[in-house]
Protein backbone atom coordinates (compact mmCIF):
# COMPACT_ATOMS: atom_id res chain seq x y z
CA UNK A 1 0.00 0.00 0.00
CA UNK A 2 2.52 2.05 0.35
CA UNK A 3 4.04 2.86 -3.51
CA UNK A 4 6.01 5.63 -3.41
CA UNK A 5 6.65 7.72 -6.66
CA UNK A 6 9.57 9.27 -7.70
CA UNK A 7 9.88 12.49 -6.71
CA UNK A 8 10.41 15.93 -9.18
CA UNK A 9 13.93 16.87 -9.50
CA UNK A 10 12.97 20.38 -8.16
CA UNK A 11 11.95 18.58 -4.75
CA UNK A 12 15.34 16.88 -4.73
CA UNK A 13 17.22 20.40 -4.48
CA UNK A 14 15.10 21.94 -1.51
CA UNK A 15 17.31 20.00 1.04
CA UNK A 16 15.00 20.05 4.02
CA UNK A 17 11.81 20.47 1.85
CA UNK A 18 12.12 16.51 1.23
CA UNK A 19 12.47 15.65 4.97
CA UNK A 20 9.18 17.78 5.74
CA UNK A 21 7.14 16.59 2.98
CA UNK A 22 8.57 12.76 4.18
CA UNK A 23 7.32 13.96 7.76
CA UNK A 24 3.49 15.00 6.71
CA UNK A 25 2.81 12.21 4.44
CA UNK A 26 4.06 9.80 7.54
CA UNK A 27 2.28 11.93 9.44
CA UNK A 28 -1.54 11.62 7.17
CA UNK A 29 -1.05 7.60 7.26
CA UNK A 30 -1.08 7.68 10.54
CA UNK A 31 -4.23 9.11 10.46
CA UNK A 32 -6.05 6.80 8.53
CA UNK A 33 -7.87 5.47 11.29
CA UNK A 34 -9.00 8.98 12.21
CA UNK A 35 -10.50 10.17 8.90
CA UNK A 36 -11.22 13.86 10.25
CA UNK A 37 -7.37 14.14 11.19
CA UNK A 38 -6.31 12.27 8.42
CA UNK A 39 -8.98 14.46 6.41
CA UNK A 40 -6.95 17.71 8.04
CA UNK A 41 -3.67 16.96 7.70
CA UNK A 42 -3.86 16.25 3.81
CA UNK A 43 -6.02 19.21 3.31
CA UNK A 44 -3.05 21.22 4.57
CA UNK A 45 -0.09 19.41 2.68
CA UNK A 46 -1.90 19.96 -0.23
CA UNK A 47 -2.47 23.44 0.70
CA UNK A 48 1.41 23.86 1.33
CA UNK A 49 2.32 21.89 -2.02
CA UNK A 50 0.21 24.57 -4.17
CA UNK A 51 1.98 27.10 -2.42
CA UNK A 52 5.13 25.85 -2.81
CA UNK A 53 4.13 25.27 -6.66
CA UNK A 54 3.07 28.56 -7.45
CA UNK A 55 6.07 30.18 -5.54
CA UNK A 56 7.96 28.04 -8.14
CA UNK A 57 6.41 29.20 -10.86
CA UNK A 58 6.30 32.25 -10.10
CA UNK A 59 10.24 32.48 -9.75
CA UNK A 60 10.18 31.52 -13.66
CA UNK A 61 11.24 28.31 -12.67
CA UNK A 62 8.98 26.52 -14.47
CA UNK A 63 8.06 26.94 -18.58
Amino acid sequence: MRNRMPLPAHTLRQGERLRRSQDKHEAIMQAIADGEMASRRMRAHMLNAATSLSRFIEAGKLV
